[in-house]
């Protein structure tokens, strides 16, 4: 793929997120029609499919078949079955007024900034990993789209970082510039819900064209992609995987 077009598409579609996310807040400052608050806040939930999902999900069905599951089973059952707990967070959160894990966690210790500096510190270093996967997946993406190119490895690097800049002004622009606890930041759940119906229609797309390639090719057996799923899976890392997905929502 031409980088000029990859170039194009790294901004434009941000760009459609910024549009969507602009006129969610207008619409919430207005108190416009809010019909589909409760699907549009249900498809927000899946911003826990990052853009990893893609590489990181389907490789680890492709290869080692039902271990894949946790990672979302975990979050179902939180948001089905430990509905009550997260409520009783919300709750608890809205009651003492906190806006942050940092503020929530040090109001059980009487507001310490101490406690809050180590809760934040902790917070960003736990996160750098998650957010440099994110940037590594999207910088593998723009190397594969451009692979017949001989500037890829600048294509990609270029890419990355404009995309992080993207990602920064609109977390400042529709979440971080919102302090008051009450604030629903509809314009930003608004974007990630159009981003959730994104991801769903091209990894389906993506799945049937892989479907239909590998019933084209010769010599495959109609079972050869099922084979990772008739390995034996073990319960014990099955369960932990599960409950670490659990938290982690």
């Amino acid at each position: 793929m031409s980088p000029t077009v990859i170039v194009l598409a790294v901004f434009a579609y941000p760009g459609l997120l910024f549009w969507i996310a602009f006129r969610g807040d207008r619409q919430e400052r207005r108190g416009e029609d809010r019909r589909f608050e409760g699907l549009v806040y249900g498809l927000s939930i899946a911003v826990y499919c990052t853009s990893w999902t893609f590489y990181g999900a389907v490789g680890t069905a492709a290869t080692r078949g039902w271990e894949y599951l946790p990672i979302y089973l975990g979050p179902a059952i939180m948001f089905s079955l430990g509905l009550p707990v997260m409520a009783r967070i919300v709750r608890e959160g809205k009651a003492i007024n906190t806006t942050s894990i940092a503020d929530f966690i040090s109001a059980k210790y009487e507001k310490s900034r101490r406690i809050a500096a180590m809760v934040t510190g902790i917070a960003a270093v736990g996160a750098l990993p998650y957010i440099a996967l994110q940037l590594h997946s999207v910088s593998v993406t723009f190397s594969a789209l451009s692979q017949a190119d001989q500037n890829a490895p600048g294509v990609a690097a270029g890419g990355v970082f404009v995309v992080a800049a993207l990602l920064a002004a609109f977390a400042i622009l529709f979440g971080a510039r919102h302090v008051d606890v009450t604030a629903h930041n509809r314009g930003m759940i608004n974007a990630i819900a159009f981003d959730s119906i994104f991801k769903l229609v091209a990894l389906i797309a993506v799945g049937a064209f892989a479907i239909g390639a590998l019933a084209g090719v010769d010599g495959v057996q109609g079972d050869a992609s099922a084979a990772p799923f008739s390995a034996p899976v073990s319960i014990d890392r099955f369960l932990t995987l599960t409950v670490l997905a659990m938290t982690a929502a």
